[in-house]
């Protein structure tokens, strides 16, 4: 079996398991495998010596910060480890290749409330202005958390609101999580 035609199946088995974010995650990383590997290489070709060059590949020719290499070569090594547990091949030659740290210190930035105003005026209409609150003030995923909020959700004489989490819902306990509404936050 090809390489490409066993990625082109696999994010294709996952569609009831992933969301769509994860998704899009599948569809770049099997652009790089298969923009890398090439059409005709079967999945018993690919060598650990092939793993290695794609991860620099990635680093020189694609440009991926070094934490974006990290994921796309553990999600590589999840796409082959399949191909294994399917019997197609004997190993995976993805073991080992591009563990690290997927930190990027380089894009955490502290933006001050004085900037953080500055932004919310400058946004069209009231629904922006309160995206922005809520990921600043409120530490909301956005937008997907953003928009699960119901008003049910929101206790204002307690000070808090209730959050849907849609991409740690999978995890024991964490499908929601209490927030403060912080004085920030309520306008």
């Amino acid at each position: 079996m090809t390489l490409v035609a066993f990625l082109n199946d696999y994010p294709e088995r996952r569609t009831d398991d992933v969301k769509g974010g994860t998704s899009d995650f599948y569809g770049h990383t099997v652009r790089n495998l298969t923009t890398f590997f090439g059409d005709a290489k079967t999945l018993a070709e690919v060598t650990p010596v092939d793993a290695d060059d794609f991860r620099r590949h990635l680093q020189k020719t694609e440009k991926l910060s070094a934490a974006t290499v990290v994921r796309r070569c553990a999600l590589a090594r999840t796409f082959i480890k399949d191909a294994v547990r399917r019997k197609l091949i004997d190993s995976n030659p993805f073991d080992g290749v591009g563990r690290g740290s997927t930190a990027n210190p380089d894009r955490q930035r502290f933006i001050d409330q004085a900037t953080i105003a500055k932004v919310i005026d400058a946004c069209p209409n009231a629904e922006w202005r309160l995206l922005v609150a809520l990921s600043r003030f409120a530490g909301l995923r956005v937008p997907s958390e953003p928009l699960l909020l119901r008003w049910q959700d929101i206790d204002l004489p307690a000070g808090r609101m209730l959050i849907h989490s849609p991409k740690t819902e999978h995890h024991a306990g964490k499908a929601t999580r209490m927030v403060p509404i912080f004085p920030e936050l309520r306008p």
